[in-house]
């Protein structure tokens, strides 16, 4: 089975894929490996981490995915180990940056930076704005999404501060050109931090590439990851028969 490599978002667990992601992988006929996001404080630093986790077991060249954070970490180890890289899927990442982004992960850091204890309803917050209208209207949406537990994110300044070097980069062009593996950009319409129109532009600096929009916003590959999932396994079993 050819292996496939997640690499996860910031705040993310592995053990967010293996309801649906995992199960969904493993049925497609393929070996999945799953990575928590990196300790490094830069996307560099943690696509090194990535690229030596892949060595130390053996994997040779395998299909990549990350999910915002962890796609501009696929991305950038596609670009620069293409040794290791048989083709990267980025969902909902590969974009030029936003505005929204720079004030978002500007704001993360410095909130991560403070270290001291936030209010409980924080990380709510943080992810309440990634929803529609629709849901933040719903009174029973919200008093279950009130209900749920939210680990705090140990990695947090860490994290932001990756984030935020990474929208303040200048070399994002030269970046998407040397991404050599064939790839795959998931984005979605309603996405504000990832926006169709963000990633299109970018993605016509890679040579080999495949732009699927879905419905949705930054949350849904995570809150109803099936279209992802099905552009994700048509896409990988495209290189089955491939030598």
């Amino acid at each position: 089975m050819e292996p496939v490599v997640l690499v996860c978002g910031l705040g993310q667990s592995r053990s967010s894929w293996d309801a649906d992601w995992v199960p969904a992988l493993v049925d497609a006929g393929f070996e999945v490996v799953t990575l928590d996001v990196p300790k490094a404080s830069d996307v560099d630093g943690m696509a090194a981490e990535v690229a030596a986790h892949i060595a130390s077991l053996g994997l040779g060249r395998c299909h990549l995915a990350g999910y915002s954070l962890g796609s501009w970490i696929a991305e950038t180890l596609a670009g620069t180990r293409p040794e290791l890289v048989r083709s990267v899927t980025c969902v909902a990442g590969l974009n030029e940056t936003t505005e929204w982004e720079k004030v978002e992960c500007e704001y993360g850091r410095d909130l991560a930076a403070l270290g001291v204890p936030l209010p409980r309803h924080q990380a709510l917050l943080e992810e309440l704005v990634y929803l529609p209208r629709s849901e933040l209207q719903d009174d029973g949406r919200m008093r279950a999404l009130v209900a749920e537990r939210r680990a705090p994110n140990p990695d947090a300044l860490g994290q932001w501060e990756a984030a935020y070097r990474w929208t303040r980069r200048t070399d994002a062009v030269a970046r998407w050109s040397r991404i050599a593996a064939a790839a795959l950009a998931v984005t979605y319409t309603d996405d504000i931090d990832s926006p169709p129109g963000h990633t299109r532009r970018a993605a016509a600096h890679v040579d080999d590439i495949h732009v699927v929009e879905l419905p949705g916003t930054h949350l849904t590959p995570l809150t109803d990851p099936t279209p992802t999932l099905d552009a994700l396994t048509t896409f990988l079993r495209s290189f089955v028969s491939d030598p």
